[in-house]
């Protein structure tokens, strides 16, 4: 194949590629989570969400652990919602690519001699992002 039809075949294809993450993008929703709300719990708006889409978590202290991020999601927290796994459970783990997370306050993981805890878990996973979150735990 000549560099001119190759050149055209990867100019078409990334063309094709830009084009469907624009559209994946402009279809992303946004999922809002308060202690009050209709979706009042970290899991529960991860388990209806679509790939790509955002979760705003409000203020509050979420008493929950095991959270798994299976898709692609951005979770924003606002005003540092607390994430507390009441040292019973670990609390987030990622097992997709394309995640970020953001603003939230984690404390409380179980503490394990024999198992891998962690308040946020990668596991093996590429463009990931965790900004601004507070890491605290009272050892006793």
């Amino acid at each position: 194949m000549s560099k001119e039809k190759l050149y055209l075949e990867f100019t078409k294809k990334g063309i094709i590629l830009f084009l469907w993450i624009i559209t994946i993008t402009l279809n992303a929703a946004s999922i809002n989570v308060c202690l009050t709300c209709e979706v009042n719990t970290i899991k529960n708006a991860i388990s209806i969400a679509n790939p790509y889409d955002t979760i705003i978590v409000e203020q509050g202290d979420y008493h929950e652990g095991d959270i798994i991020i299976d898709k692609p999601l951005t979770l924003i927290g606002i005003n540092f919602p607390v994430i507390d796994g009441d040292n019973e459970y670990k609390l987030i783990t990622v097992v997709a690519d394309s995640v970020w997370i953001e603003g939230f306050v984690i404390q409380n993981v179980k503490l394990s001699y024999i198992e891998d805890n962690a308040g946020i878990r990668i596991k093996r996973k590429k463009y990931f992002t965790i900004r601004s979150e507070e890491h605290t735990s009272e050892l006793q």
